[in-house]
Formats: C-alpha cells, sequence, structure tokens
C-alpha cells in the first residue's frame, strides 16, 4: 500500500495517471479466502499480508479490503491513513470483483482464484475490448471461415536465412 500511495497517487496528482482509466480486477474477500495456497490454508495474498511482508496485516491492493470498509483491526495500524489516502484515488478507477466459483477459460469452467485471471476469458475480452485502449479491430477466432477440408490450404514453412 505504501508503494500505490507514493507512486500512483503521486502520478494522479501530477497528472501523470488519469485514475479514471484504471480498471482494477479482484477476487471478492470470500473467493480470496477460498483460494488456498498449500500448508498455509489461505490465500495467496493473505500469506503475503500476514506472514511475509514487513508488517503483520500489511494492506495489499488485490484484497478487498483495500477498497472497501473493513474491522478496524483488519490492517496494521500504521498503514490505515494509507487506505484511506487510497480510497479516496480509487473512488475514480473502475473496480471489479469477482466473486463467481468459477470462470470460463473459453474452454471449460475452471475454479475462480488468482491463476484463473490470465485464462480468464470474460477479464481478458474485456480488457481487450476496452474502448479506451483499443486502437484497431482484432480480430476473434471464431471469425475465421470454416472449412470442411483442407482444400485451398497450402501453408509454407518458414526459413532463416
Amino acid at each position: 500500500m505504501p508503494f500505490a500511495v507514493d507512486h500512483y497517487l503521486r502520478a494522479a496528482t501530477t497528472g501523470v495517471l488519469n485514475p479514471a482509466l484504471r480498471v482494477f480486477e479482484i477476487l471478492s474477500d470470500e473467493r480470496e479466502r477460498a483460494d488456498t495456497v498449500g500448508p498455509y490454508g489461505k490465500s495467496l495474498l493473505y500469506l503475503v499480508s500476514r506472514a511475509l511482508e514487513d508488517h503483520h496485516k500489511m494492506p495489499l491492493l488485490g484484497m478487498e479490503g483495500a477498497w472497501r470498509d473493513v474491522a478496524a483491526d483488519f490492517w496494521h495500524q500504521s498503514y490505515v491513513q494509507d487506505v484511506t489516502q487510497w480510497r479516496s484515488f480509487a473512488k475514480k478507477a473502475r473496480l471489479i470483483v469477482h466473486d463467481e466459483a468459477d470462470v470460463s477459460d473459453g474452454v471449460e469452467q475452471i475454479p475462480l482464484a488468482h491463476g484463473s485471471f490470465d485464462n480468464d476469458l470474460s477479464a481478458i475480452t474485456s480488457m481487450l475490448e476496452d474502448s479506451q485502449y483499443l486502437v484497431q479491430p482484432w480480430v476473434r477466432t471464431s471469425q475465421f471461415r470454416k472449412q470442411a477440408d483442407a482444400k485451398g490450404w497450402n501453408p509454407t514453412p518458414c526459413s532463416a536465412k
């Protein structure tokens, strides 16, 4: 959280970063707690926040509690002001909180977890179709013409020269 406050908020204040153009996708706290890491039995972000940071209960942007009101002792007291500052910045950003148990990777349903974000068809599609960033049309494989056979298909291998 201190990194976000020091860098993102400063960039927004100086006009380098427009918070209204930022989109953050996170797991709900319920899904976060269901996403377990080995013998720790809790999520990756809870492991980092509670055990691997300099202070126990370090606020992390990927945790829903960084964006929403939580119990007073949820975060280390040294960082409560950082969380408050972050939330004032984040009000202008777009937050997508994922609470579904499963997501589609385009082939099948997979459990929602940190590792599934880069395979989540919905998350990837929304990013690609975001009008703020899309500079040219993109083609989906479903838009390719299907043929019954390989007639007319004659690919030639590339050669290194």
